[in-house]
């Protein structure tokens, strides 16, 4: 049966509009409300202003198909209309105490007119605020959240997986480099399909009969070992703890016309920003950092922003280095632990050598999340922290900014979301990890709690409280 989804306002901010063509053949409907809403926040900086005036070149294309008020048809067989009535509606008392909701208010009330008023029609509220859903709830209307940019499975995808060879596939292994994926007996998949190996998907080897192990991936059709000399060097005097943080270099070290996106997801502590910042260095600044400083000009260094403001700093003192300091410490302070790793003991070198990194003109770049959604940067280690905490719509267009010979890397803990309206299962790096898997230009890699590197308090803390 056809359906009418009206869309709160907070749906098309978040979506840039594109939510308007996810519904299939259904009606699609927004209120007068949520036109006044994108009206006063058009021109907001940053993410919020950005998402409006797209959503707004959207809704003005439609325009051109007809009288939106009346309806026009969507691509995919359904009608998008604005209602602009059914706000006089009547709401309980309680919903009408507060002027911050009145909005909400006038968008739930023009669903029980459009309710009351198609009876032989299942008539769905789509929003992500959960307040919304509650007051909703109390009227009788059903609300659904937009689920297109959000990943549908429980379980998410890992990039790694624990293998088990025969002594015999193990020597062929270290003696070729590589196993066809198609030699592996039933034994050693143990209930896996062979078809399930995804494109770049590390794997930790053992031998059935010993206690010999390897490190490797799928390229292809075969098993292929990571290179030793990758996995085991030092980059700004770091070496890799464990297995994770393996992957990892084996991952960032590949050419970027290869792998140009690497995204990591994990507990806080397992290193993830520091084998980050430490293997782009090395690819930078130079030989000096353990590696040949030719592969890219610089390494850009940013952080998902929860603040309300989201990616508008301008309330803050200083330039764009002095706003983003707050947010970018953790980078600071990892610069600082790298520089020591590689033998600068005193305060002072330490001191010279950060002011040399991020100096204008230098390899380390501290910029906003806007400025690299708003550029096509080339030649460069991009870092984005905190990855969790951005939109579906976010993350598509850090990703396609990406300029020739530029690395991706994003990075967070989706058991960490401090967005509002963002989950486990909807948020830009779980969505990007999602979609991407398996894809030959990116490779994914989660890191296990046991590889966290910080204090047994620390652990139980993140676990328990």
């Amino acid at each position: 049966m056809k359906k009418i989804y009206v869309l709160d306002t907070n749906i098309l901010m978040d979506t840039a509009g594109t939510a308007i063509n996810g519904f299939d053949d259904n009606d699609v409907v927004i209120t007068g409300t949520t036109i006044m809403e994108l009206e006063k926040h058009k021109n907001d900086e940053g993410e919020t202003g950005f998402n409006v005036r797209e959503a707004s070149r959207i809704i003005k294309s439609l325009r051109e198909r007809g009288n939106l008020y009346e309806g026009v048809d969507l691509d995919f067989g359904g009608t998008f209309r604005i209602e602009e009535n059914g706000v006089e509606h009547e709401l309980p008392e309680w919903m009408l105490i507060s002027s911050k909701t009145e909005n909400d208010n006038r968008i739930l009330a023009s669903t029980l007119t459009l309710i009351e008023k198609n009876p032989d029609m299942r008539v769905v509220l789509v929003t992500n605020d959960g307040l919304m859903q509650i007051r909703a709830d109390a009227l009788g209307i059903e609300t659904q959240e937009y689920k297109n940019d959000s990943i549908t499975t429980d379980d998410l995808y890992t990039g790694r997986r624990l293998l088990s060879l025969s002594v015999e596939h193990m020597n062929r292994l270290y003696k070729n480099g590589s196993l066809p994926i198609s030699e592996l007996n039933e034994y050693e998949l143990e209930g896996q399909e062979r078809s399930e190996f995804l494109e770049n998907e590390f794997l930790q080897i053992m031998a059935l009969e010993n206690n010999q192990s390897a490190l490797a991936w799928i390229k292809g059709d075969e098993i292929v070992l990571l290179d030793g000399d990758v996995i085991n060097d030092e980059y700004m005097g770091l070496t890799a703890r464990n297995a994770g943080q393996r992957f990892m270099m084996a991952a960032l070290n590949a050419p970027a016309e290869e792998i140009p996106l690497v995204i990591v997801y994990g507990p806080a502590g397992t290193g993830k920003t520091l084998v980050s910042e430490a293997v782009g260095l090395s690819k930078t600044y130079g030989s000096e950092f353990g590696g040949s400083g030719t592969e890219y000009k610089s390494v850009y260094i940013t952080r998902s922003n929860t603040l309300p403001e989201n990616e508008n700093l301008g309330f803050l003192p200083g330039d764009l280095e002095e706003k983003m300091g707050p947010l970018l410490a953790p980078f600071i302070d990892n610069l600082e632990a790298l520089l020591k790793m590689n033998g600068e003991e005193s305060a002072d070198q330490v001191e010279m050598m950060m002011e040399d990194l991020t100096r204008e003109g230098g390899p380390v770049k501290i910029v906003s999340l806007a400025y690299i959604r708003g550029r096509s940067i080339p030649d460069s280690f991009i870092i984005l922290d905190e990855a969790q905490n951005t939109t579906a719509k976010q993350i598509k267009t850090i990703i396609t900014r990406a300029g020739m010979n530029t690395k991706i890397v994003l990075l967070g803990d989706p058991e960490q979301i401090d967005a509002p309206r963002l989950s486990k299962k909807m948020n830009g790096l779980v969505y990007a990890a999602e979609k991407l898997k398996g894809q030959k230009l990116t490779a994914v890699i989660t890191m296990t709690e046991e590889e966290c590197m910080r204090s047994e308090l620390a652990k139980v803390a993140e676990r328990l409280l």
